[in-house]
C-alpha cells in the first residue's frame, strides 16, 4: 500500500489479466511403483471421476500410508498404477493436480470399478442431483412414493443400476410397500447409502429403514436459523471420509443440526468445535441454543447394523450439497460415494 498526496501523478505499468493462472499439476518425479491422488477438493473429485470413467484403474486406500517424497496421505486417498502415469499427469496438469509418487508395498485397498452410480431418492433433479452432477457422477431422481416407479411391483426396478443412495428425505410410508422392499434388497446386496440432514438419519433408524439402529439427529430451526459452523476433524487421516480435511473447518448449516445419538459400531468423522459459541462462526443461530449440540457428532460412517445386509453408510447432520453451494464440503461426499460402492 502507498500513500499518494494530493496533487501527484500516478502512472504505475500495468497490464490487463485475460486469464487465470493454472496451478501446477501432473506426477511427481522419479522412479514409482504406483501414484496416488488426494481428494481433498471438488476438482480432485472431478478429476478423479473423469479418469475411472475413462478406464483407468484405481483403488481406494482404507488407511493412512507414505509417499515416496515424504509425508503421509490419508485413508480415502485413490491410488493408480504407474502404467498410466501419461493420464495422470495430463489430467493433473489440466487440473492443477498433483499425483503423489508411492513405491513398495500398499496400503489395505478396496477396488474401484468404475464412478459410483447415484441414485437421488427425490421426484425431480434438485440441487443435490444437480452437485453430484456437476462432480461428474452419473446421478438421477428416484421417486420413491406409492404412485413412483420403484413402488410398481410389475415394473422394472429402478434401483437396478445404482450403486449408491443419496437422500435428505424420509423412509418410504406404508402406502409404499415395493419402495420399501426394493430399497431393503438394495442395502443387503451391498449398495452405499449418504444421508444428509435430519431426515436422512431418521431414513436408517428405527421408524426407517433399519439400516443403523440407534443413529439420531436433532436440529434448531425455524425463523431462518443458519450460518457457517467450526467443525473439527475427528477421524483424522484415517477416516475415508475426510481423511484430507485439516484438523479444523468449517461448514454450512441451514438448519444447525447434530447427531444426538450414535451407533456403538459407527465411526465419528466429525464433531462441532467445543460449546455453542465457539462452534459457530457467523450467521443465526438463536439464543438459548441447545446444550446438547455442544461437541455432538455431525459426521459418522460404518456398516450397516441389519441383519444381513453388507450396505455402507455415511450420514451427515448438515446436508454437504446444500443450494449446490458449499463446494468446499463436496470432496466428503466424492469419499463417501466411492467408499460406500464396495
Amino acid at each position: 500500500m502507498i500513500t499518494i498526496n494530493r496533487g501527484l501523478g500516478f502512472s504505475p505499468k500495468t497490464k490487463p489479466v485475460s486469464q487465470a493462472s493454472q496451478p501446477p499439476g501432473g506426477v511427481e518425479s522419479g522412479a514409482a511403483d504406483n501414484y496416488a491422488l488426494e481428494v481433498d477438493s471438488a476438482t480432485a473429485v472431478r478429476a478423479l471421476n473423469s479418469l475411472v470413467a475413462g478406464g483407468v484403474t484405481a483403488q481406494l486406500a482404507l488407511s493412512p500410508f507414505a509417499a515416496a517424497s515424504g509425508g503421509t496421505l490419508p485413508a480415502g486417498s485413490v491410488i493408480f498404477g504407474a502404467s498410466d502415469a501419461a493420464a495422470l499427469a495430463a489430467s493433473g496438469q489440466a487440473n492443477g493436480l498433483v499425483f503423489r509418487r508411492l513405491t513398495g508395498p500398499l496400503p489395505a485397498v478396496d477396488p474401484i470399478e468404475g464412478a459410483p452410480r447415484i441414485a437421488v431418492l427425490t421426484a425431480a433433479v434438485d440441487q443435490n442431483v444437480w452437485s453430484l452432477r456437476n462432480l461428474g457422477f452419473p446421478a438421477d431422481p428416484i421417486a420413491t412414493g406409492s404412485t413412483s416407479a420403484l413402488n410398481n411391483a410389475g415394473g422394472p426396478n429402478p434401483l437396478a443400476n445404482y450403486d449408491v443412495v443419496f437422500n435428505t428425505a424420509n423412509w418410504p410410508g406404508i402406502t409404499a410397500p415395493t419402495s420399501r422392499a426394493r430399497l431393503t434388497a438394495f442395502f443387503a446386496g451391498g449398495g452405499g447409502y449418504i444421508g444428509a440432514g435430519t431426515n436422512g438419519a431418521n431414513f436408517l433408524g428405527a421408524t426407517g429403514s433399519g439400516e443403523f439402529m440407534g443413529l439420531a439427529a436433532t436440529s434448531q430451526s425455524g425463523g431462518g436459523q443458519s450460518g457457517i459452523f467450526y467443525w473439527t476433524n475427528t477421524g483424522g487421516a484415517a477416516s475415508p471420509i475426510v481423511g484430507p480435511f485439516p484438523a479444523q473447518d468449517a461448514a454450512i448449516m441451514d438448519p444447525p443440526a447434530w447427531f444426538s445419538a450414535v451407533p456403538a459400531t459407527a465411526s465419528i468423522d466429525g464433531r462441532l468445535l467445543g460449546d455453542t459459541t465457539s462452534t459457530f462462526a457467523s450467521g443465526l443461530w438463536r439464543l438459548p441454543r441447545d446444550a446438547s449440540a455442544a461437541n455432538a457428532p455431525i459426521i459418522v460412517h460404518g456398516t450397516s447394523t441389519a441383519a444381513g445386509s453388507t450396505a455402507r453408510i455415511t450420514a451427515f447432520s448438515l446436508n454437504p450439497l446444500y443450494r449446490a453451494d458449499p463446494e468446499r464440503e463436496w470432496p466428503a461426499v466424492g469419499s463417501a460415494a466411492y467408499w460406500a460402492d464396495q
